[in-house]
């Protein structure tokens, strides 16, 4: 982003579709780069991200979904057997 020194804050929202979310805040390293630390990806499945600007003088700035899927067997293929 060309203005760069107006940004204030950008958060991140991830969220699945099995429920629940992860909200953080990305931090600055230099030359309009922002990263996030955490361990976001740990099993299969597909996460949604939401990345939220927020600029010096109030406005946001919301980017559309992102959709990351880590390979493996999904939750709901998992099936499990009765024992007895």
């Amino acid at each position: 982003m060309s203005d760069e020194q107006n940004i204030e804050k950008v958060r991140t929202k991830f969220y699945s579709n099995l429920g629940g979310s992860l909200e953080n805040n990305a931090f600055k390293v230099g030359n309009g780069v922002y990263k996030l630390t955490g361990n976001f990806f740990h099993g299969a499945g597909v996460m949604n991200m939401e990345i939220q600007l927020i600029k010096n003088n109030g406005e946001s700035i919301l980017f559309p979904p992102v959709t990351f899927q880590t390979p493996g067997v999904m939750p709901n293929d998992i099936v499990i057997e009765n024992e007895g």
